[in-house]
């Protein structure tokens, strides 16, 4: 199903006086050229006249349902390519339950595989204590740094896939009892040699090759569901973020030299009015370079907000423009004038680097959650769960 709609656009209020002010500069400029150079040889037009190059909102979206049952739900998703994209999750088909004559769970997988004209579903390996079976484990997360370099984890241990064949690579989790150890939630990395992940219980593990792992102390007890970072292109310092919450309360942590330190909390609000009481920094966090970090902040259901930080002062913010119906669980794109914000509702937010597109035709039946989104070039790939599994993909048009 293929559905083309205008959608709704919302202007950023800091925009429409910059936009004002650049028109009228722009006409006195123009005027004095065009009196001062009728002589001269034409010259490219300068598009960007110092404003934010603005990317299209223009996108069309099909919709592939996977999983069947209600307890089925697509939980990450990564797109290498528009025809490589793994979504990992819990999806089951028909009876969940129903077994072979081996035992064997014949409808219940893990993940499923798009090649670019049709999802594949697949059931990923995990090592259980001491064999490596075929579980039905639920995937929490994915992370890809090339077709034949994918790595999955089901909370307690890492599987790679090498483009030929699943391989064991560690178990985080040693057994019980071990109070330090949480439900790993999010994997971010730089290649296979350098991966961290965060989890329940404030645990945090940096992975550094051939089996090998640390817990790193994050000084906090609290559920983290989100981890992402970057790299200085200059120094190589890496920056880890990490998001998260405990009945109702949101949390921001930064790790900078190694070292993790709480940026905001529930009860520190840096914002002023109107703005005072957004909070809860859920999972939806995104930075796409050195510079800024974006946040989807709500302070109700229906009452989001999405900001821009500075990563050289934390408190040095914009917002960017209102999220509908609010909640907002997800962040990926290209560049800081192309990404996606996707939430409960099975809201879908656009943000162009000028305003903030609400795309409700996407939203099909509003029953469900878009926990992950993944956008490669003019493509984006968004993962629900709630009454049934599905991968939305929209393809930008001209």
């Amino acid at each position: 199903m293929k559905i083309i709609d205008k959608g709704k656009t919302i202007p950023s209020d800091n925009n429409l006086k910059a936009k004002t002010a650049m028109f009228t500069i722009f006409l006195i400029l123009a005027t004095a050229l065009a009196m001062s150079c009728r002589e001269c040889p034409t010259e490219p037009e300068n598009h960007n006249n110092n404003q934010t190059d603005t990317t299209s909102h223009n996108f069309i979206w099909e919709i592939d349902t996977l999983g069947t049952k209600d307890i089925s739900l697509i939980r990450d998703i990564v797109a290498i390519s528009p025809n490589d994209v793994w979504a990992v999750g819990s999806i089951s088909i028909y009876n969940p339950f129903e077994q072979d004559s081996t035992g064997w769970w014949i409808n219940k997988y893990n993940a499923a595989h798009w090649d670019g004209e049709k999802w594949t579903l697949k059931c990923i390996p995990f090592k259980s204590y001491q064999s490596f079976i075929y579980a039905h484990d639920e995937i929490c997360s994915v992370l890809a740094f090339d077709s034949n370099d994918v790595w999955f984890t089901n909370g307690g241990s890492l599987t790679r896939w090498n483009g030929t064949k699943y391989e064991y690579m560690a178990a985080i989790f040693q057994g019980w009892p071990d109070s330090d150890f949480g439900l790993i939630r999010s994997m971010w990395g730089t290649a296979d040699d350098n991966i961290y992940g965060v989890g329940e219980n404030g645990f945090c593990f940096h992975y550094t090759g051939s089996g090998q792992w640390e817990a790193l102390e994050t000084n906090t007890r609290i559920s983290l569901r989100k981890l992402i970072g970057n790299v200085n292109s200059k120094s190589g310092a890496i920056q880890l973020w990490a998001g998260g919450y405990d009945d109702g309360y949101g949390w921001l942590l930064q790790n900078k030299d190694n070292e993790w330190n709480m940026v905001w909390n529930q009860g520190d609000s840096l914002y002023e009015q109107p703005y005072e009481k957004y909070m809860y920094p859920t999972t939806a966090i995104w930075t796409p370079d050195y510079k800024n970090i974006f946040i989807g902040v709500n302070k109700g259901y229906k009452d989001a907000t999405l900001m821009k930080h500075s990563l050289k002062d934390f408190s040095d913010y914009d917002p960017l423009g209102q999220l509908e119906w609010g909640f907002p669980l997800a962040i990926n794109g290209n560049a800081d004038n192309d990404f996606f914000v996707v939430g409960y509702s099975l809201s879908v937010i656009h943000y162009n680097g000028s305003t903030v597109k609400y795309y409700p035709e996407a939203a099909y039946d509003y029953n469900g959650v878009y926990w992950c989104v993944s956008q490669v070039g003019d493509y984006v790939f968004m993962g629900r769960g709630i009454s049934f599994a599905a991968v939305v993909r929209g393809r930008r048009y001209q």
